[in-house]
């Protein structure tokens, strides 16, 4: 006996659903059951859907095979005359208890192998509570459910029906439990999400809902919206990224293409003006915001100019998370009949913004090194910072829980981080006895702390604005073994002001590795752009780091070479 499989194919409500299914199935005790949750936004998904079909019958001959999602809605019969498919249930179904009940009893295979009503007719959705995607960091709650619009592209209204929303009560309600039971972060997700509240009495906007859900569950950490469409953004989400720090600053857009003309073939309800706009209005809210996008290359009629806008698009926008979708057509939609290009052409365009996408999220990865971020743990050593950032942790930390870590540098797609206080800025190097040093390093702490203690009291000093309202100062004092270290007079057996940590470079020479300390340069001064990497302290000597907390320099731009000037 086995417990149910589940395959997931397409977009992040498909995941959400197929959580909820896996405790309906547990529910009315299913095992031996492969389900496949299908995708039908583009042919190229419908194609992996069946690929997948058929390769988790080879993997599981004995077992009962169930195919439902978008692509079972919008072609029952077809993926019914599969030879491994042993039943289809349509998207409404899917979400009900009684269907999987039916499946315990082998009801559905032995009278009617095709449940799949029609989705038009469906007028309400609701709310399934789910408690996260296999780990206790970050759960979707579904607020909405299909679309009213009718791009010429899409065929997705008619495997979702008609716009729906789930009542803000109930919206609540979910996100306060899932608080409860220790998730850190609920992300709002729906086919159209903005669309949600049209049809709820007094028509709400989903910023009614944001803010509603911030001020009902005030221990909420992080709120997150999947995919919008930016032409819906209301002036109450507006307000919500201007003002609300739980709500994070990353938004993903349904922006399609960058030339107007495409835009309109598309049957869009924006231009390219309004998508810059809009970027331009939310950076001037939310500073930090970052963007992602849905983007598709080779829509029919497209010509080399028409991608060029969507290109240059790309790049006045800062566009960092791109999704990029080569056409392919999809029968009963009107751009199925639009004169196509070329397949090949399509390849290349495609393979052009994806370049671009990751040449742009190079860009952003760079630009996080030496910040600060509160990342929320996937697990003990992945996370994702407050724009949705992956950051990898050499060192492992409590899956679940939100650390406030250092970005250190890059690797691949990747920010690497240190959970810790910001260190920098070497103070000296000294080649003299061990008595020598200690007295010089006593000396230098003491005058660290009077100087310390004189910013204090100088409120406009920069030293003061940038250093002494942080709490974690460290020293950091290389090539001491723990004997020399209790020499200090005093300092390491009281605790001292700023704390005092010793490495022995000679028995752990890879001790700071980890620190993630600026190298020094050859006259022994903190190399600029060097906090990425390991420090390597001269053979035999005693050197002194004065570890400070990270600050961005008085420009802007994050030089660490500016924290330490006159020091």
């Amino acid at each position: 006996m086995t417990v149910p499989r589940f395959s997931t194919l397409g977009c992040r409500l498909n995941a959400y659903e197929t959580e909820a299914m896996r405790t309906l199935a547990a529910d009315a005790g299913l095992t031996d059951l492969v389900v496949v949750n299908t995708c039908a936004v583009t042919a190229e998904a419908v194609r992996k859907s069946r690929q997948e079909i058929r390769r988790l019958r080879r993997d599981n001959p004995a077992a009962r095979l169930v195919v439902t999602g978008c692509a079972a809605q919008i072609d029952p019969q077809g993926f019914a005359d599969m030879v491994e498919v042993d039943a289809v249930i349509g998207n409404t179904e899917k979400m009900q208890a009684t269907t999987w009940r039916a499946l315990g009893s082998d009801l559905i295979e032995r009278t009617e192998p095709v449940q799949v009503d029609d989705i038009m007719s469906v007028t309400e959705t609701a709310g399934h509570l789910i408690d996260g995607f296999g780990t206790r960091s970050r759960a979707c709650v579904q607020v909405q459910n299909g679309c009213d619009h009718r791009c010429t592209f899409c065929i997705i209204p008619y495997g979702r029906g008609n716009s729906r929303s789930v009542p803000a009560g109930v919206v609540v309600d979910q996100t306060r439990h899932l608080v409860e039971r220790g998730v850190n972060e609920v992300v709002l997700t729906g086919v159209d999400l903005t669309s949600w509240g049209a049809d709820l009495p007094s028509a709400p906007k989903l910023g009614d809902l944001v803010m509603r859900i911030l001020r009902l569950v005030p221990d909420l950490p992080r709120l997150r919206l999947s995919s919008i469409d930016l032409i819906e953004a209301d002036p109450n989400l507006m307000l919500a990224i201007a003002t609300e720090p739980r709500l994070m600053p990353h938004l993903h857009l349904s922006v399609q293409h960058g030339d107007d003309l495409i835009l309109k073939r598309m049957k869009r309800r924006h231009l390219r003006d309004d998508v810059i706009r809009f970027v331009v209005e939310a950076r001037q809210l939310r500073p930090h915001i970052t963007f992602g996008a849905d983007i598709i290359a080779g829509f029919p009629t497209e010509t080399d100019a028409h991608f060029e806008n969507t290109r240059c698009l790309v790049e006045e926008c800062d566009l960092t998370w791109l999704h990029v979708f080569p056409y392919s057509p999809r029968q009963g939609t009107p751009a199925a009949r639009m004169p196509r290009v070329d397949g090949r052409v399509i390849g290349e365009r495609a393979a052009c913004l994806r370049a671009l996408g990751a040449a742009q999220l190079q860009r952003h990865l760079h630009a996080q090194v030496g910040r600060t971020h509160r990342i929320l743990m996937e697990n003990t050593h992945i996370g994702r910072t407050e724009q949705f950032t992956k950051v990898r942790f050499d060192t492992p930390q409590i899956k679940g829980r939100i650390v406030e870590a250092a970005i250190t540098g890059t690797s691949g797609s990747w920010l690497t981080a240190w959970a810790g206080s910001r260190c920098h800025a070497i103070s000296l190097t000294i080649e003299h006895n061990t008595v020598t040093a200690r007295a010089l390093l006593l000396a230098r702490y003491r005058q660290h702390i009077n100087r310390e203690r004189r910013c204090r009291q100088c409120p406009k000093s920069f030293f003061a604005k940038n250093f002494c309202q942080a709490p974690r100062t460290v020293w950091v004092l290389i090539g001491f073994n723990s004997d020399n270290a209790q020499t200090i007079p005093g300092l390491a057996q009281r605790g001292a002001y700023p704390p005092i940590m010793t490495l022995d470079t000679k028995n752990d020479p890879r001790g700071l590795g980890e620190m993630g300390l600026a190298k020094p340069n050859k006259r022994g001064r903190p190399c600029q752009g060097g906090i990425h990497h390991a420090l390597r302290a001269p053979k035999g000597a005693i050197s002194m780091w004065t570890a400070l907390p990270f600050t961005r320099s008085p420009d802007g731009r994050g030089g660490n070479h500016e924290t330490c000037r006159g020091r």
